[in-house]
């Protein structure tokens, strides 16, 4: 008997965020590593703050 392979479509709406999102709860990133992550999204032409993100 053969087992059905299930293929994530990877251009669904919103699956990134999700996955992001995912992760985020799962890795709880700390205050330090937020603020990294704001600056790098900053320098890409995002405009957001730390506490915009957390």
């Amino acid at each position: 008997m053969s087992t059905k392979r299930f293929s994530q479509n990877w251009d669904a709406p919103g699956v990134y965020r999700d996955v992001l999102t995912a992760m985020a709860t799962a890795c709880k990133p700390s205050t330090d590593t937020l603020k990294e992550i704001v600056e790098e999204m900053n320098q890409r032409g995002y405009k957001f703050t730390y506490h915009g993100l957390k």
